[in-house]
């Protein structure tokens, strides 16, 4: 009876979580079709990625070890699962994706995927894993590195850094895991990333607001991890004076890759398609976003700099060769 009551417990949903409603008819009839519109503009014209968040997966639940407690604030540790929804839109056998040559391979329906992509002079692979990548996902995108070996690599995933630069952790790792399978930012790092050389930069989201941080592999060479998301942004509707509603106002984080001169570098900018505007172009800035990015104690000089600011990536042409002849492999 207990082992019973205990399985009954660990599939409940989370009341408190928008995903605890499985499917997500909302989800199914408005934001995935309009999320696919938008990557048709693009389509066929630039390779591109799509990963799944924990709010694109069909479900979830907590965990009965780990309870929520509402009065705490804490949300108990939860599992995802199922991605149907996501792989009807951006599965390897989608319109976006079908046929395309930079899109080399795919695991777990187009839940992890693989690209290349060139900048400047130079290719690049690049890696995406869905949301605390499994142990399966992990070992797909070994085998992706062994075909595309000594190419620079970008990895991009959901969770990865908090707005500290610190990879996202529960103060005992063994908690953190959502399921016996899942690996999360400390355990990516430790089994896939830092093993990897030719991983030289870590894309995520997940928390709102900016991060940045660099960490050396287990080749001694540096690894830059870079943190962007705005989707708690909502400064369009108090334009308007209406109340706050999260829209993220339309910006997005551009990286211009400098890889051709002596000193090898990534600009890194933000603009916002709504206001045509990069962040330093707008005075206003760190008074319109700084305290909903949970930063109000950075001046707004500082908080700019964490929404634009240059990578040096000093030991790129060591590492990767000379751009041209990284464009013939």
């Amino acid at each position: 009876m207990v082992d019973f009551l205990t399985a009954v417990l660990k599939w409940m949903s989370n009341g408190g979580s928008e995903i605890a409603m499985s499917p997500k008819v909302h989800t199914q009839a408005f934001e995935i079709p309009t999320a696919v519109k938008g990557y048709e503009l693009i389509a066929g014209k630039v390779p591109f990625s799509v990963v799944p968040g924990n709010h694109d997966y069909d479900a979830l639940w907590t965990d009965p070890a780990f309870p929520p407690q509402p009065e705490r604030g804490k949300n108990g540790v939860r599992h995802v699962g199922g991605l149907d929804g996501f792989r009807s839109a951006f599965s390897e056998k989608s319109q976006v994706f079908k046929g395309q040559p930079w899109y080399v391979g795919s695991h777990d329906g187009g839940a992890d995927s693989a690209q290349l992509f060139t900048a400047g002079q130079c290719r690049f692979l690049h890696i995406g894993l869905q949301y605390h990548a499994p142990d399966a996902s992990l070992a797909w995108a070994r085998s992706v590195i062994g075909r595309f070996p000594a190419l620079p690599t970008i990895v991009s995933t959901h969770d990865y850094l908090g707005r500290d630069g610190r990879r996202n952790l529960k103060s005992n790792p063994r908690q953190s895991r959502l399921d016996p399978h899942d690996n999360d930012p400390g355990m990516m790092w430790e089994e896939f990333i830092s093993r990897h050389d030719q991983i030289f930069l870590v894309l995520s989201g997940h928390v709102g607001g900016q991060a940045f941080s660099v960490d050396k592999n287990r080749a001694g060479n540096a690894v830059y991890q870079m943190m962007a998301d705005y989707q708690g942004r909502g400064q369009t509707v108090v334009d308007l004076a209406a109340p706050h509603t999260a829209i993220g106002d339309g910006w997005l984080r551009l990286l211009n890759f400098r890889l051709d001169t002596p000193r090898p570098h990534i600009a890194v900018r933000t603009y916002s398609t709504h206001y045509g505007k990069f962040a330093s172009e707008i005075p206003e800035y760190g008074a319109w976003y700084k305290a909903r990015d949970k930063q109000a104690h950075l001046s707004d000089e500082d908080f700019l700099k964490r929404d634009e600011f240059t990578i040096d990536l000093d030991d790129f042409h060591r590492r990767f060769k000379s751009p041209s002849a990284l464009r013939e492999q």
